[in-house]
């Protein structure tokens, strides 16, 4: 079979990454929750534990880069940069670290507490003020009003994390049953060093062997979008862009922008190239994956939150 050598690394999106591994290389594709953030502060985030020292001396060696890059600790990390970040493993606690002071025990529920800050919860009082502050909605006046709406916000903003499981079930099912054939394994493992001078022939074989489901699932799902016929427009490049620009809007309590100003500036966003292709490449994933749904039986159950975890926790 014939191959393209356009492929890149699939890398794993910023808001589903938890911690770094200890045993590999990480690649992270920086979405919304990471889009301006120092890359110090990012890797803070999402290496707990790592001795900060250890975090700034793999940044200045040059182990962490930016879209292939060196960065330094300041740089800010930018929507749709790929970051590539070291094994980092987690420094041993030290033994016979004091408790927490126990500050405001039994005056306010706490959130959190060390010896340095105490976080308290002090409920509001709920009324058509904080309604709309909440939500920004005039048309919010009861308390069942208000629970209908974060009843429905809570919907929304979960319902991605379902189609996640749907589309990591569907391409481990895909994967498996498709993705017994052979690659040039050698051929490859030497283009990833012709890429990157600085890798051994032993970083090649290990980020290789990383790679390998990607890549099966890269060109499976080539297959399957060109037997399916499908294709993305400037339509749907516009539409789900405009999905990421109410997102940001929202996350900034801006939850009622008009159609024109979200389009306005889905339309600015696309003009950024690197911006477009990830948009394109998301774009497509969706449209695949919702042709895929529509060709099978879909059994739906309603879980808890945690129920739901534990779900995604056992794969």
């Amino acid at each position: 079979m014939s191959i393209s050598l356009i492929w890149e690394i699939t890398p794993t999106p910023s808001a589903e990454l938890k911690t770094v591994p200890a045993d590999r290389v990480s690649y992270v594709l920086i979405g919304e929750d990471a889009d301006g953030q120092r890359l110090d502060n990012f890797l803070f985030r999402i290496a707990k534990g790592v001795p900060k020292g250890h975090v700034y001396r793999v940044i200045r060696a040059g182990e962490v880069r930016v879209s292939k890059k060196r960065a330094k600790a300041e740089t800010k990390l930018m929507l749709g940069d790929v970051v590539r970040i070291p094994p980092m493993r987690v420094a041993q606690k030290p033994a016979g670290t004091p408790p927490a002071a126990p500050l405001a025990q039994g005056v306010l529920p706490v959130l959190y507490e060390d010896r340095h800050i105490l976080i308290v919860l002090k409920p509001a009082e709920h009324n058509e003020e904080f309604f709309k502050a909440v939500f920004n909605q005039d048309d919010i006046k009861t308390e069942e009003q208000y629970n209908d709406a974060l009843k429905a916000l809570i919907a929304r903003e979960l319902a991605p994390n379902s189609d996640y499981k749907f589309n990591h079930d569907v391409q481990k099912v895909l994967v498996e049953k498709f993705g017994n054939f052979e690659l040039p394994g050698e051929f490859l493992k030497k283009w990833l060093q012709a890429r990157n001078s600085e890798i051994t022939a032993e970083d090649a074989a290990k980020e290789y062997d990383t790679m390998l489901p990607s890549i099966k699932w890269e060109l499976i799902k080539g297959e399957i979008a060109r037997k399916q016929d499908i294709k993305v427009d400037n339509d749907d490049l516009l539409n789900f862009a405009k999905g990421v620009a109410a997102r940001q809007f929202a996350q900034y309590g801006m939850m009622n922008m008009s159609d024109d100003v979200i389009a306005d500036y889905a339309k600015r966003m696309l003009e950024d190239q690197k911006f477009a292709r990830q948009i394109h490449e998301q774009a497509s994933d969706m449209k695949l994956f919702n042709a895929l749904r529509a060709l099978v039986d879909v059994e739906e159950k309603t879980v808890t939150l945690d129920e739901f975890k534990k779900l995604v926790g056992a794969e």
